[in-house]
């Protein structure tokens, strides 16, 4: 069950979710992951045929691909592995997602963990703010980057549309950290991360059309693009976007290397290249 406010703002009803997606609903949220049910119906708002998908009660082939590809970017960012196609079938109501891979930085413990504070750092997120943050930079304050921008936390531009919103919402004076004179906490900076790690992995599945059938590393590379460049960025690398659908990703690799992109970004160049290369 979804939610019978979100069914009422619909004029609906409440929602009943497919038994599949209830099930991915339950082992993501199991694994720290911010609430994928509310997620899932805020992109259906803004798309007919995730909405469809959603509230078909039988549940087709293509619907079940198209709910498949939405979730399997938020389960790459979790350490979750991927649903391949052909894997859950429309009437497989028990079917279940394999266990969460471990990750070796986290300990284990018997109790739930704390729901304040930084969260612990999935492989996409690592490999997206390795690019971002400069260890001789005090990320806490505002500096300027590579490009000229100002910026704070990791990577954000506080230039970019959106970004007053976004930086109160964490509960920080935009001006006064724009201006220098105020600082983000450690825990803002990771819930702005968040947020717009979120919206890169959404811009990465959505305009890589093979992203869900691609491998973590491959994942985590067009994800760090999204997150420099953005949707609109990344789309423009047509060539390259091309010939990872053809999984020809030597030629993919020679694409994002003979870029202008590649001139401007220092050492993320070569280590994106060489990701995309070697999977």
């Amino acid at each position: 069950m979804i939610g019978a406010k979100a069914g009422r703002a619909l004029k609906t009803g409440t929602i009943q979710a497919p038994a599949f997606v209830a099930n991915l609903f339950r082992r993501v949220q199991s694994s720290l992951s911010i609430d994928p049910a509310r997620r899932l119906l805020v992109d259906a708002f803004g798309d007919k045929e995730l909405l469809s998908a959603l509230l078909n009660t039988e549940t087709t082939a293509s619907a079940q691909k198209l709910i498949r590809k939405q979730l399997n970017g938020w389960l790459a960012s979790i350490g979750v592995e991927q649903i391949p196609e052909g894997a859950i079938k429309p009437t497989d109501e028990g079917a279940d997602l394999p266990p969460p891979k471990t990750d070796p930085t986290v300990t284990s413990s018997t109790e739930a963990p704390a729901q304040t504070g930084a969260r612990p750092k999935t492989a996409i997120a690592k490999f997206v703010e390795e690019a971002e943050v400069d260890p001789k930079t005090n990320k806490n304050k505002v500096f300027t980057d590579t490009a000229g921008k100002k910026t704070v936390g990791v990577g954000f531009n506080l230039d970019r549309p959106g970004a007053k919103k976004i930086i109160e919402s964490v509960g920080a004076d935009f001006n006064a950290v724009k201006s220098g004179k105020a600082e983000l906490t450690d825990e803002q900076i990771d819930r702005i991360f968040q947020k717009t790690l979120s919206q890169a992995q959404d811009d990465a599945a959505s305009v890589v059309s093979a992203f869900d059938n691609l491998g973590p590393v491959r994942q985590a590379v067009m994800v760090d693009l999204a997150f420099n460049m953005g949707r609109s960025g990344l789309s423009k690398f047509k060539k390259m976007l091309a010939a990872i659908e053809k999984k020809d990703f030597d030629a993919a690799a020679d694409e994002l290397k003979d870029s202008k992109w590649f001139s401007q970004v220092g050492k993320r160049g070569p280590r994106n290249v060489d990701a995309l290369r070697r999977g």
